[in-house]
């Protein structure tokens, strides 16, 4: 019995390393370049990425852009993409803090979206308070698989999982938007909902 089930573990195991190189050579059609400048009322502005950066991450699949509202207020998004289950995500703590700048504070915040077709959806949020003694940027950040967005790195490798098991090629890209604080590290809570509810519909539709 003992190697019977052994052998069925190798034979999964190879199926799934099978499945891995046959996805893996599948061409990747995702150009972020061409994801759109405008959200709603948010308009972007594109940065470069120095190929350094790309070399740290191991992918190539990286937009940088400052989103702006007509009230002067600003996002920052950087989205890390990777084509397949070959992930190299950098910890957000640790790439964001340095020259004196610490983590204030760290915390789930939920917040609700709507998606295309009226659809509403909850999405935990981590949030990172960063500063020196007094906060100065806030990074919220998640992870997006298909149409699948969530805080919680197990959820969004599962997620991950299960493309692969429908014979889908593995994806998921990391989010993070920055945020100035001006007044009070909760305004930006209001902010950050409000440019969510521009940008994840088009982050379904486009991914």
């Amino acid at each position: 019995m003992r190697a019977i089930i052994i052998l069925l573990l190798l034979l999964a195991t190879s199926g799934f390393v099978f499945l891995d190189n046959h996805l893996a050579n599948k061409p990747v059609t995702v150009k972020l370049e061409d994801f759109p400048f405008t959200l709603g009322e948010w308009r972007g502005t594109p940065y470069t990425v120095e190929d350094r950066v790309k070399d740290i991450l191991e992918t190539e699949y990286i937009l940088s852009r400052d989103y702006s509202s007509p009230q002067g207020e600003h996002v920052y998004l950087s989205l890390v993409y990777y084509p397949d289950n070959k992930i190299g995500f950098h910890n957000p703590e640790s790439c964001n803090t340095g020259v004196g700048m610490k983590v204030l504070d760290e915390r789930i915040v939920p917040i609700t979206v709507t998606l295309a077709g009226g659809k509403q959806e909850q999405i935990d949020l981590n949030r990172l308070v960063l500063g020196h003694s007094e906060p100065v940027r806030v990074i919220y950040y998640f992870y997006l698989s298909g149409d699948r967005m969530t805080g919680k790195y197990s959820t969004f490798r599962w997620e991950m999982l299960q493309q692969q098991m429908q014979f889908k090629r593995p994806s998921g890209a990391q989010v993070q938007l920055h945020v100035p604080v001006r007044g009070s590290v909760d305004a930006t809570r209001d902010v950050v909902t409000r440019y969510m509810n521009s940008l994840a519909p088009a982050l379904t539709s486009f991914f």
